[in-house]
């Protein structure tokens, strides 16, 4: 056959070589070819290798799909060939490796691992059980001489190779997506463009060939997404727009918080601005609704916040008001004009062209009158419970009404009993006082003259009409008649002849009455008669 298989020292590539003709290619000549390599040349799928990552992937030239993975289609000629491809690397590989097995340092001992690692086909699938399996035999595998210091070279070469993979991908990805986007720009096409539709207008584009298979649905759906995305954010500033003209609006038709959605509605589609702007017509009436919520509820805000404002005012000026109506009831009360027997009438008369009075009229709340009653009922308190305090000092002192001459004189005798009380409840405690003690000694007297009254009633000899007042005195021999002074024996007088004379109109009526009612008799009976 002549075949055998070499590697470019400049690119690193693998080539072949017949030593017989003497003839070198970069393509596998067909004798060297395996299972698997034959049967794709009969199938649908093609087998490429990614120049910038080394992998291997599988292009369908019938549905263009694009795989990493082999197709399931050639998983048992792949396990029947395994052994065999397994055998041919290793056998390169060895032949590539030095004997070297001892070095003088351990960074030698670990680039020797590495170089291994790299000869052997590591990648960043491996484990560390697959390392031993297909390492131990390597004449480097001992270069390093304890187990742990050959697993963390292994893991350290491992990470590299994925940081490696990763930035050579992600490099890739983006020079496809730099390419495959600048294309896509020349397209007509829109967000719902498919991406086998893409696929068909750019399979005939060298440049959209050089583009990764599998990078290009992904690249196209970011793009897409983008667009998407850049389409979302033009409708919000377009929405930001006309919210902010429907605001505009609303403040030129003098939209208040009184306004109905329904009026408010008809306004802004008869408005001219509205008709004669396309985005602003096109508007989503749930926006406007929306716009006009927010404007009613801002300016509802406003007004309420102004009436509250505007209430606290009118609140406190009542209480200003009240306050000063107060006032003048505290004057009158200290004054003595307000008391409580005072009658509200006399204080109307006073007061009714008071200026804090005819403030409080119609003013909320309670009305002059009712504060009137409350001053009283004040006043009647403090008169009550300064009462209570003065009986209890003259019970202690065992003194009554009658042992005090003047006011001056009660002071004096109740002065440390009555010190911390307000003199002018005093007072008024004192007057009380003194009315009721006059009040029942005036009783006890009317009482005396109604029994002497009543005795002179019924006396013999009677008392007549024809009796004058020094007749009246000289038949009364009562003793109490006789301790009464001329006033009191002149208004018994009086009663007395007052009774008399109505006795003798009631006997001369009824009289009358009886001399009409026989007369009407006789003249029935003379009737009859005839």
């Amino acid at each position: 056959m002549g075949w055998s298989i070499h590697k470019d020292n400049n690119t690193g590539k693998s080539y072949y070589f017949n030593s017989v003709t003497r003839q070198s290619t970069w393509e596998k000549p067909p004798e060297l070819k395996s299972a698997m390599e034959r049967a794709l040349e009969f199938s649908d799928w093609q087998e490429f290798v990614d120049d910038e990552t080394g992998n291997k992937y599988y292009f369908n030239k019938k549905t263009e799909e694009t795989t990493w993975d082999l197709p399931p289609e050639f998983n048992e000629i792949a396990e029947s060939m395994k052994f065999e491809k397994e055998a041919e690397k290793q056998l390169l590989k060895l032949s590539a490796m030095p004997t070297i097995v001892s070095f003088e340092t351990k960074e030698e001992a670990q680039d020797a691992w590495y170089e291994m690692l790299k000869v052997m086909g590591c990648d960043p699938t491996w484990d560390w059980d697959t390392c031993i399996r297909k390492c131990s035999g390597h004449p480097a595998y001992r270069a390093l001489r304890s187990a742990s210091d050959r697993k963390e070279a292994f893991e350290s070469f491992i990470d590299n190779l994925k940081k490696e993979s990763e930035f050579v991908q992600k490099e890739r990805l983006d020079k496809d997506t730099k390419k495959l986007v600048d294309l896509l720009k020349t397209l007509d096409i829109d967000l719902h463009t498919s991406f086998k539709t893409v696929n068909l207008l750019l399979r005939d584009n060298p440049i959209y060939s050089e583009i990764t298979p599998g990078n290009r649905r992904p690249i196209y759906r970011k793009y897409i997404q983008e667009l998407k995305e850049q389409d979302k954010e033009t409708q919000r500033t377009i929405r930001k727009s006309n919210l902010e003209k429907i605001g505009k609006l609303l403040n030129e038709l003098k939209v208040d918080h009184t306004f109905s959605w329904r009026k408010t509605k008809e306004l802004i589609y008869q408005h001219p601005k509205f008709a004669s702007d396309p985005t602003f017509s096109k508007m989503d009436p749930m926006d406007i609704l929306v716009q006009f919520e927010d404007h009613v509820l801002k300016l509802d805000a406003e007004f309420r916040k102004t009436r509250s404002a505007q209430i606290k005012q009118e609140r406190r000026q009542e209480r200003i008001i009240r306050d000063g109506y107060r006032d003048l009831l505290r004057e009158a009360r200290k004054s003595g004009i307000l008391t409580m027997k005072s009658k509200w009438k006399d204080f109307y008369q006073k007061y009714k062209s008071d200026e804090r009075y005819l403030q409080m009229l119609g003013n909320p709340g309670s009305n002059p009158l009712e504060m009137f009653w409350d001053e009283q009922m004040y006043v009647e308190d403090k008169f009550r419970s300064t009462r209570r305090r003065v009986q209890d000092a003259m019970r202690s002192l065992r003194l009554d009404p009658d042992h005090f001459t003047d006011y001056q004189d009660f002071t004096t005798k109740l002065s440390r009993d009555i010190e911390r009380l307000d003199p002018q409840y005093v007072r008024m405690v004192y007057d009380d006082m003194v009315s009721r003690f006059q009040r029942d000694e005036r009783y006890e007297k009317l009482k005396s003259i109604d029994s002497i009254y009543e005795h002179i009633k019924r006396m013999e000899p009677p008392v007549t009409l024809s009796d004058d007042y020094e007749s009246f005195v000289a038949k009364v021999t009562l003793p109490e008649f006789r301790d009464l002074d001329r006033q009191q024996r002149m208004q018994l007088y009086d009663r007395i002849v007052a009774r008399l004379k109505d006795k003798k109109r009631l006997s001369e009526m009824q009289d009358d009455r009886k001399s009409k009612y026989r007369k009407r008799a006789d003249s029935e009976e003379e009737g009859e008669v005839r």
